[in-house]
């Protein structure tokens, strides 16, 4: 891969010292109150997006530095296909809340919708809602026309999610396509993977039928769609045997025992733990794209462990119970 992404690459280094770490995670959750807890963040590189934001409005502290995200990104990647890949799960998230308020009734609220994506929230709001064409990108204005027509008439929430996430995680795949770098190309196909362990485990639990996951099966990703569904008329054993070979060597084991106890709610858990063993092969490296989708991760993941942490110091559970879920 070119050595033009060395620049951003160094300024991401510098950038995440200032990250929220295992040190002010725990000052966070062993602070005495909520508002001692959310102090801690003027620590780290949240500092800038507190004015005027307490404990009780920590998110919109969030929402402001994702958008900084994005501004840093769009001013420094060479690649802006890397950007619209990493960007696009914001677009999706905010297309399914507009597409349930078009088909569904779904009332907007405040906050409903990001501002982290690569399309206005205007702009999509006058597309899906209007049908008003107001989309530069033709691209992604082709998705927003497909999906009308796909989702044409249906009101179930569940299968307007699904919809919208088969049309982005191809879109996804066709970027890490056009990137041509093969780091790239596996993150993608991982996103996939553990979409479809979601999809096949929920079924089973839910006791759909084998019609019903073959519809929710993304293609692209490592497994075998045939395979997939052959195996979900199996028991369970033989099911995740097969599903676990995606996942490294510590977190194999972990995954057949959740899938044996039927505990799908540490999935979640486990998954970014995989997701962080697998960034670990470009932890040293200065090229290519990896280290900004490595950063991109980590800042999403530093956003989930302060929620969990607020939740938790707001509504006054055990520092115990806050730090099962959190993971750095």
């Amino acid at each position: 891969m070119p050595t033009y992404y060395e620049f951003i690459n160094a300024r991401i280094k510098a950038r995440e010292k200032s990250m929220p770490d295992t040190t002010d995670i725990e000052r966070m959750i062993d602070a005495a109150t909520a508002q001692d807890t959310f102090r801690v963040l003027n620590d780290t590189d949240l500092a800038d997006n507190l004015l005027d934001v307490d404990a009780t409005s920590y998110y919109k502290a969030i929402k402001r530095d994702i958008v900084d995200l994005k501004i840093f990104l769009e001013k420094n990647l060479p690649d802006k296909n890397i950007l619209m890949l990493l960007l696009s799960e914001e677009d999706a998230n905010n297309m399914k809340v507009l597409f349930k308020a078009r088909l569904g009734g779904l009332e907007l609220k405040d906050g409903d919708l990001s501002d982290a994506g690569l399309q206005s929230v205007d702009a999509l709001k006058a597309l899906i809602l209007e049908d008003k064409k107001n989309i530069t990108n033709s691209g992604f204005e082709n998705i927003v026309n497909m999906l009308k027509e796909q989702l044409k008439g249906n009101t179930e929430p569940s299968e307007i999610d699904n919809v919208i996430d088969k049309q982005f995680y191809s879109y996804m795949l066709m970027l890490a396509k056009s990137i041509k770098n093969s780091f790239v190309l596996l993150y993608v196909k991982k996103l996939i993977d553990i979409a479809n362990i979601k999809s096949f485990l929920r079924s089973k639990k839910l006791g759909r039928n084998k019609t019903f996951l073959v519809s929710r099966i993304i293609e692209g990703g490592s497994f075998d769609s045939n395979k997939l569904s052959d195996l979900f008329e199996k028991d369970v054993a033989a099911a995740s045997a097969y599903l676990s070979e995606i996942f490294d060597k510590s977190t194999r084991n972990d995954f057949i025992d959740i899938v044996k106890n039927n505990d799908l709610g540490r999935l979640s858990d486990l998954f970014l733990r995989h997701m962080q063993n697998f960034f670990t092969q470009i932890k040293y490296s200065s090229e290519g794209p990896g280290i900004v989708l490595q950063y991109y991760f980590n800042k999403m993941n530093a956003y989930r462990n302060i929620r969990l942490v607020m939740i938790g110091k707001l509504n006054d559970i055990e520092p115990a119970k806050i730090k099962e879920h959190i993971i750095i």
